[in-house]
């Protein structure tokens, strides 16, 4: 059985590219959903749960990318090739670029379930 906790933050669903390194190999694949402390991902592999690595994500708004490095990332449970990465420290640009794009996201979801009544 999976044990499971509450989130403090809510997920967005979002397909960005992951990258972690580790000492003998990289680990690619997709950002499936992301909050301000954490993403769930579906990768070439995964790692064992505990695992603290730093990881790079990139958030790509419009035509602009931006390339967020995570220095402490710590692997929280994995299923198959899906894992659940937990953020630690972050630097302050990357604190601010990830919260830009998860409000623009969270925007753009409230503007299309908006409905007018007539």
């Amino acid at each position: 059985m999976k044990p499971y906790a509450l989130r403090n933050e809510s997920r967005t669903p979002v397909q960005c590219q992951f990258y972690c390194v580790t000492e003998d190999s990289m680990i690619e694949g997709a950002v499936r959903d992301l909050s301000a402390t954490g993403v769930r991902v579906t990768g070439t592999h995964s790692l064992p749960v505990g695992v603290e690595k730093p990881i790079f994500i990139t958030l790509q708004e419009g035509g602009t990318c931006h390339h967020l490095l995570i220095p402490s990332a710590v692997v929280r449970w994995k299923y198959g090739h899906e894992a659940g990465w937990e953020f630690g420290q972050m630097d302050e640009l990357d604190r601010a670029h990830l919260t830009h794009f998860l409000q623009q996201h969270e925007q753009k979801a409230v503007g299309s379930t908006a409905f007018e009544v007539v």
